[in-house]
């Protein structure tokens, strides 16, 4: 019998793709203040948490890998218009 890892094929591809996201220089703290600005959380507590699931220190919730996911493909933030208007014109 063989003793160690759980199978999680998918949070193994999802943590692949994401370490190589966050490897780029500043992208980890860009992450910690955003998902900082959604929770109340500071940014230090998010930057320790995303080392530690980095690391394969924590084992995440689905709503996490979520959260991180929504922040690094864009859709987390609000979408601003050019002139600031949160409503587009219509005419």
């Amino acid at each position: 019998m063989r003793i160690g890892k759980p199978k999680r094929p998918y949070f193994d591809h999802w943590l692949k793709r994401s370490r190589k996201q966050l490897a780029i220089s500043g992208k980890l703290m860009q992450v910690a203040v955003q998902l900082s600005q959604q929770s109340g959380e500071d940014v230090d507590f998010w930057q320790r948490q995303l080392r530690d699931l980095l690391d394969g220190r924590m084992d995440p919730s689905l709503d996490l890998l979520t959260r991180v996911d929504a922040v690094l493909t864009g859709s987390a933030q609000p979408s601003k218009l050019e002139n600031g208007d949160e409503q587009a014109e219509l005419f």
